[in-house]
C-alpha cells in the first residue's frame, strides 16, 4: 500500500527481521504531520505502533506509515509512479543506514553487482571496494561535508575492477537527524573507453588542434601542435597564443577567435608561416545548457603541397596559352559534341570571322564551312577513329568577302586523368600552293549571277537541296525576289518553288499572319542592319498562311550575305513547320497551367526549392501553415522555418533525394510558424530535374497535428487497458490461491465422501484454468509494458528438452497418443530464461494434445548454421491458410464454433511469440487442414572455441 507523501524512502528486497531506525522515524514524522492537518484535509486514520513490522510486498518494498485511508488520494498513483521508476531504473540504487550498510535496493542492482539478497542486505557499502579505494572515498566525503557528492571510482566486481560513476546524498529528518544516504552507481567504462580512444585520434593525428578558451589560453593541444611549437604540454597549456607568436599573428588570431565566440559560427582563413600555407578552421564549442560558446577548437591543415601543385599547374597553363596563341596555324579546341572550347586569333586571319562570334558554337554547324567540309569534320569524333590516329583531310571555307581558302586538317584526342577521350586538338593549315591556285581558277570560272554553282563539286549540294525536309530559300535584297526555293516549298507552305519565285517581298509579306508581320518586318532589318556587317544566323518564329491549311507556325533560320562594300546582297534561310510542335507546347502550358491551379487550390502546403533549397514557390496553404506572406518566404532557404532538430534531417533527405535522384515519402517534421508556434508536418519530397541536372525539389506538406493527438489518445488508451489488465489480473489472482488450498484439503480429507471430492476436483480443475487464465493476462500485460522479466543463463539444450519430454509424456500417453522425440546427443548451448522457454514448449505441445487425438505428436531438435530448430509437431486438425496469418496475435482462436471441445484465451501463442522474439529467436507456424500442424522455433545458440591440445 502507497502514502499519501510522495516523498518516500524506498527500502529493500526481502522480509527484514527487525525494523531499522529509520522506518521508526519514518513513521513518527508521518504521524506527527498527519495530527497537524485539518479534518478537511485528514484522509486517513491514526498511525498504527511502530512495533507493527512493516509491510512486505513483493518486488521492492516501500515502507512507510501504513493509513486506514477513508477517500483515495490524489497522490496515490504517485506510488505505483515511484515504485515503478526506482524498479526499472538502468542505475544501481542502494539506499544506506547511518552506518553505511545497505538495507535497500532496485532490481538492477542485484543483476549489476551479481549478488543475491542475503549477499547484499546489511552488508556495509565498503565491501564494494578495495581497501585503498574505500580510504579514498571516506577521505574526500570527510573533507567535504556537503550534502550530495559526485565522484568517479573503481568498485569490486567478481575480483575485477570496474570504472563507475557514483552520486551520493545524504537523508535527513526535518530535525537534521542523519537517517541514512541514497547511492546511484553508474557503469562508465565504456564512456572512458570512448575518450581514450577519441583522445587517442586527435593526438596522434597529422593536423595541429588546439582547444582555446574565450581569451586565448590553451586548454587543450595535440601531439602535431606541440612538435609544431617545440615545447612539451607543461610548457604550453595554460599559456596564450601570445606567449608562442609574433604580434600581428596575435592580432589575427585574437580577432577570429572572438568573431567566432561572439556569432557561434564556424570560421575558414588560410594562414601563410615560414613558407608553409595551412587552412585553419574555427569551431565554436557550446554549453549544452546555455548555448553559449565557452571555448573554441581550432584545427590546422597543412595544404603547402596542394598549393605548389596549383601554381605549377597555373604556370604551366600560361605557357600553353602562349604557345597556343602564336600558333601560325588555326587551332581550334573542341569537346566530344563537336563545341568550340577554345580558338586562337588565327581564324580571323583565315576566314575573317571574329573568336567571340565562333567561341561555344558547334563546329559543324559554323556557316564559313561548307557542307561537304562539315562531312569530314565529323571524322574528328566518329567511333570509327577511336584508340586510332585520325588521318589528314582537306576543307574549303568561305571568307566573309566570299572568298574561298582550303586547308589541311590534323586532329589529335586528347585524354583526361583517367584517360577518357572527351576531347579534341584541331590545327588547320593552309593547304599547299597549287591547291589555292586552282580555287582561286575555279572562282573565277564560276558564275556570279546564279545562285548555284553547275560544275561537278556543287551538283553534289543540289542534289542535298532538292531533298531537303525544310524550305530553303535565296532571297535577292535588290530585286525583293526570290533567287532560288528547295522542292520542300510545296509541302511546306503548299507553293511551288516557281510560283513563290514569281512572288515579290510586298506579296510574301501578305501570307504572314497580321500579328506576326511587325515581329517578321523587325527580323529583315536586324539582319540587314548588322552592326559588324559579317553574316549573322537568326531565327524567328511566325505564322505563314498555307496555300490550302490556313495559318501555320514556322521556324524561319536565315543569314545574311554582304559584299566588298559590307553592303547586304541576299538573305539565305531555311524554313521548318513547327506547327505540330507548337501543339505540343500549347498543351504543355494548358497542363501546367491545370497542375499550377491545382497546387493554389490543394488544401495541402505545395513548395519547390532551387538546387541549394531555396524556396522558387508556394502555395497559399503553405504560405498559410507557416504564418508568413509569400514575399518574406520566396528566396529563402526551408530549413529557415525548421525546428532546429528538424534541420539535420531534412538536410541529409535533401542530399538523399539529389544522389538517388527519386522521390521519399512520409517524411515527419516539425515546422515553426510565425507565431512561434511547432507544428508537426508530413512532407513527401521529389526532385525536380532541368536538362538531366539536378534542379532542385518539390514538396507537398500536411499538417499532422490532430494525427498526432489521435495517436497519443491512442497510445494512452492502449496504456490505460494494459494497467486494467494488469490491476485485474493482479485482484483476481488473490481469492483464486485460498480457493484452490481449501480445494486440495477437501481432496485430501479423509472425512470428505467421494462425491464431495468429486465436486471439488472439479471446482479444483476449473480454479487452476482460472489461475492460468490470470498468469497469461499477467504475461501479457508484463510484456505489452516491456516489464516481463528474463533470468538469461546459459542452458544445455539436451538436457533441457529431455526435461520437457518427460514432465509432458504422461499427459500424452493418458490420450493414447504417440509421442516421438529426436534429440541430437550433441547440441551447443543457448542463452535464455528457463522458465519462459519452458513455457513457450509446453504451451506449444499442450496445444498440440487439445487439437490432436489419434496418430502422435512430435519434438525435434536440429542444428543449422547458426541457429537451432526446435519443432513441435501433431497429427491433429490442421489450422487453414487464412488463419495461419493470426494466430500469433492477441485473443484470437483458431476454431471458435458452439461445438468447440477445448477452452482457451487465445493468448498463449501470443505469448510465446514475443518470448521468442525476447530471446532474439523467430516462431512461424506450418499447417493444412486434416494433416497435422507443425511449429517451428528458431533460437541462436552460443558458438564455442574448440582447441586442440595436440596440435
Amino acid at each position: 500500500m502507497g502514502c499519501n507523501n510522495p516523498k518516500k524512502i524506498l527500502l529493500g528486497k526481502g522480509i527484514m527481521h527487525r525494523e531499522p531506525d529509520i522506518v521508526k522515524i519514518l513513521r513518527e514524522e508521518e504521524r506527527q504531520r498527519n495530527a497537524q492537518k485539518t479534518p478537511h484535509q485528514d484522509t486517513y486514520q491514526s498511525v498504527p505502533s511502530t512495533e507493527e513490522p512493516a509491510h512486505q510486498t513483493t518486488g521492492s518494498t516501500l515502507l512507510c506509515s501504513t493509513p486506514q485511508l477513508k477517500e483515495a488520494s490524489p497522490l496515490d498513483h504517485l506510488d505505483a509512479f515511484y515504485r515503478t521508476t526506482f524498479e526499472i531504473c538502468p542505475v544501481a540504487i542502494l539506499i544506506l543506514d547511518p552506518h553505511q550498510r545497505i538495507i535497500s535496493w532496485n532490481t538492477y542492482t542485484e543483476s549489476f553487482f551479481h549478488k543475491t539478497k542475503d549477499q547484499l542486505a546489511y552488508h556495509s557499502i565498503s565491501t564494494l571496494y578495495t581497501p585503498q579505494e574505500w580510504d579514498h572515498i571516506k577521505q574526500h566525503l570527510e573533507s567535504q561535508p556537503e550534502p550530495e557528492h559526485r565522484l568517479e571510482t573503481k568498485i569490486l566486481l567478481n575480483n575485477t575492477l570496474l570504472d563507475v560513476s557514483i552520486l551520493s546524498y545524504q537523508l535527513k529528518d526535518t530535525k537534521g537527524t542523519q537517517l541514512g544516504s541514497v547511492y546511484i552507481i553508474k557503469n562508465i567504462i565504456q564512456r572512458i573507453q570512448m575518450n581514450h580512444q577519441f583522445d587517442s585520434l586527435i593526438q596522434y593525428t597529422d593536423d595541429c588542434i588546439s582547444l582555446f578558451d574565450t581569451n586565448c589560453q590553451y586548454l587543450m593541444t595535440n601531439n602535431q601542435e606541440l612538435a609544431e611549437l617545440g615545447r612539451t604540454r607543461d610548457e604550453v597549456l595554460g599559456k596564450t597564443y601570445s606567449d608562442f607568436h609574433t604580434y600581428e599573428e596575435t592580432k589575427d588570431f585574437t580577432q577570429k577567435l572572438s568573431r567566432v565566440a561572439d556569432t557561434g559560427t564556424p570560421l575558414k582563413d588560410i594562414q601563410q608561416t615560414n613558407n608553409r600555407w595551412y587552412l585553419r578552421t574555427f569551431n565554436p564549442v557550446k554549453d549544452q545548457q546555455t548555448a553559449h560558446t565557452t571555448t573554441v577548437l581550432v584545427i590546422s591543415t597543412e595544404i603547402t603541397d596542394k598549393n605548389l601543385t596549383k601554381e605549377l599547374a597555373l604556370e604551366k597553363e600560361k605557357k600553353y596559352r602562349a604557345l597556343f596563341d602564336i600558333s601560325p596555324q588555326t587551332t581550334l579546341l573542341i569537346d566530344e559534341n563537336g563545341i568550340i572550347l577554345d580558338i586562337n586569333e588565327r581564324i580571323t586571319e583565315w576566314t575573317g570571322y571574329s573568336t567571340e562570334e565562333i567561341l561555344q558554337k558547334n563546329l559543324f554547324d559554323l556557316p564559313f564551312f561548307t557542307k561537304e567540309s562539315r562531312k569530314s569534320l565529323k571524322k574528328i569524333i566518329s567511333k570509327r577513329y577511336t584508340n586510332k590516329k585520325i588521318p589528314a583531310f582537306d576543307i574549303e571555307a568561305k571568307t566573309t568577302n566570299g572568298e574561298k581558302r582550303t586547308g589541311v586538317v590534323t586532329a589529335t584526342p586528347l585524354r583526361d586523368e583517367h584517360n577518357e577521350q572527351n576531347t579534341f586538338l584541331v590545327i588547320i593549315s593552309d593547304a599547299p600552293k597549287h591547291k589555292h591556285q586552282d580555287n582561286t581558277t575555279r572562282k573565277k570560272d564560276s558564275t556570279s549571277h546564279s545562285p548555284l554553282s553547275t560544275d561537278e563539286h556543287e551538283k553534289k549540294f543540289q542534289v542535298l537541296l532538292e531533298n531537303s525536309l525544310d524550305m530553303i530559300y535565296q532571297l535577292d535584297l535588290k530585286n525583293e525576289t526570290f533567287n532560288y526555293v528547295s522542292p520542300a516549298s510545296l509541302k511546306i507552305i503548299g507553293y511551288s518553288p516557281d510560283e513563290l519565285m514569281s512572288f515579290t517581298l510586298k506579296n510574301i509579306e501578305e501570307f504572314i499572319h497580321p500579328d506576326d508581320t511587325l515581329q517578321w518586318n523587325n527580323h529583315i532589318h536586324t539582319l540587314t542592319d548588322h552592326a559588324q556587317k559579317h553574316n549573322t544566323i537568326q531565327s524567328i518564329e511566325y505564322r505563314l498562311k498555307h496555300k490550302t491549311r490556313g495559318y501555320r507556325w514556322i521556324r524561319d533560320t536565315s543569314t545574311v550575305l554582304f559584299n566588298y562594300e559590307n553592303e547586304p546582297t541576299s538573305i539565305i534561310g531555311t524554313i521548318e513547320d513547327i506547327t505540330d510542335r507548337k501543339k505540343v507546347w500549347e498543351e504543355l502550358v494548358k497542363s501546367e497551367e491545370k497542375y499550377r491551379i491545382l497546387a493554389e487550390t490543394s488544401a495541402d502546403g505545395v513548395f519547390t526549392t532551387d538546387s541549394l533549397g531555396r524556396l522558387t514557390y508556394i502555395n497559399p496553404s503553405f504560405e498559410k501553415l507557416c504564418g508568413r506572406r509569400k514575399s518574406q518566404i520566396l528566396a529563402t532557404p526551408f530549413r529557415n522555418y525548421l525546428l532546429e532538430d528538424s534541420v539535420y534531417f531534412f538536410q541529409q533527405i535533401f542530399i538523399d533525394v539529389r544522389k538517388k535522384n527519386d522521390k521519399i515519402e512520409n517524411v515527419e517534421l516539425e515546422l515553426v510558424s510565425g507565431d512561434g508556434c511547432i507544428i508537426p508536418i508530413e512532407a513527401n519530397i521529389a526532385p525536380l530535374t532541368k536538362q538531366t541536372e539536378f534542379g532542385g525539389v518539390i514538396c507537398t506538406v500536411r499538417d499532422i497535428t490532430q494525427r498526432r493527438e489521435i495517436e497519443d489518445e491512442l497510445k494512452k488508451n492502449e496504456r490505460l487497458k494494459t494497467e486494467f489488465m494488469n490491476i485485474a489480473a493482479h485482484e483476481l489472482r488473490s481469492p483464486v490461491t485460498p480457493i484452490k488450498g481449501y480445494l486440495d484439503l477437501i481432496i485430501h480429507d479423509n472425512e470428505s465422501n467421494e462425491k464431495i471430492k468429486n465436486w471439488a476436483k472439479i471446482s479444483l480443475r476449473n480454479a487452476e484454468r482460472l489461475l492460468k487464465l490470470v498468469n497469461d493476462i499477467l504475461d501479457v500485460a508484463r510484456l505489452d509494458s516491456d516489464t516481463m522479466r528474463f533470468d538469461m543463463e546459459k542452458i544445455d539444450l539436451v538436457e533441457f528438452i529431455n526435461e520437457i519430454a518427460e514432465d509432458m509424456r504422461p499427459a500424452i500417453i493418458n490420450k493414447k497418443l504417440e509421442f516421438h522425440v529426436n534429440v541430437p546427443t550433441a547440441l551447443p548451448h543457448i542463452i535464455g530464461d528457463k522458465n519462459r522457454l519452458s513455457q513457450v514448449l509446453k504451451n506449444l505441445i499442450g496445444n498440440s494434445l487439445k487439437f490432436t487425438d489419434c496418430g502422435y505428436i512430435g519434438l525435434d531438435m536440429e542444428k543449422k548454421q547458426n541457429h537451432i530448430l526446435i519443432t513441435v509437431e501433431d497429427t491433429g486438425i490442421g489450422i487453414s491458410k487464412d488463419e495461419l496469418k493470426k494466430i500469433f496475435t492477441k485473443f484470437y482462436q483458431a476454431y471458435t464454433g458452439e461445438d468447440r471441445n477445448n477452452e482457451g484465451t487465445g493468448l498463449g501463442l501470443f505469448i510465446s511469440k514475443e518470448i521468442i522474439k525476447k530471446h532474439n529467436g523467430e516462431i512461424w507456424a506450418e499447417s493444412e487442414i486434416g494433416k497435422g500442424s507443425r511449429f517451428i522455433i528458431q533460437l541462436p545458440y552460443v558458438y564455442k572455441m574448440i582447441v586442440d591440445f595436440k596440435t
